[in-house]
């Protein structure tokens, strides 16, 4: 194989690898498919339910940053839930908005590391059993070892965390009217400023 003939190999190869996981634009409906985006129910003519819920996202491992990371995320999402808000004010012929009851939750997994003790050696809590044998009947952690022993990760043990993945929902309910009221917000200025922030956002 010529260098060339490689070199197309290999730059092929980066394309395809990007393609696995291209960058999705934020603002976007949701869909069975995507698993995230906005979406709404009509409560009655001038009141919503708005929703926007995050692709699963991937999250520091370190609980201060993950914190950190999740609030902006939590942000994110509701802003987005908002900017929709608006849209549908607008096309609805209102020009005001009032946010009632809202929520930003987090369903967060975070992965630890395991390090296997040998077989037949560790039991449940890290206590030893030289004789140790599985018991089909306990809900023992590991996998099967060689004869009567069994492979044993320790629950118990503090293992660092290592991996963090999420996913964020907002929820808010929206009235929208044609005046303002106190604590209203006029919905063109809203869509404006939220599309000036939120319009190049992507996962």
């Amino acid at each position: 194989m010529g260098r060339s003939s490689l070199l197309i190999l290999i730059v092929a190869a980066a394309l395809a690898g990007c393609a696995v996981h291209p960058r999705q634009t934020a603002m976007v409906a949701a869909t069975p498919q995507s698993g995230f985006g906005y979406s709404e129910t009509k409560l009655s003519p001038d009141r919503y339910e708005v929703r926007y819920a995050t692709p699963a996202l991937k999250l520091p491992a370190d609980s201060e940053s993950r914190a950190s990371a999740v609030e902006k995320e939590k942000q994110r999402a509701f802003d987005l839930a908002l900017w929709h808000a608006a849209e549908i004010a607008l096309a609805g012929g209102f020009t005001r908005l009032s946010i009632g009851p809202a929520h930003r939750d987090a369903d967060i997994q975070v992965k630890k590391l395991y390090t296997p003790a040998a077989p037949g050696v560790f039991g449940p809590g890290g206590m030893i059993y030289p004789q140790w044998i599985y018991n089909p009947m306990v809900a023992y952690y590991g996998a099967p070892g060689i004869g009567p022993y069994w492979m044993y990760e320790d629950p118990f043990a503090d293992q660092p965390e290592v991996a963090a993945n999420g996913r964020i929902t907002a929820r808010l309910e929206v009235t929208f009217a044609r005046t303002a009221s106190p604590g209203s917000l006029d919905a063109a200025a809203t869509a404006h400023r939220l599309a000036a922030e939120y319009g190049g956002s992507a996962y």
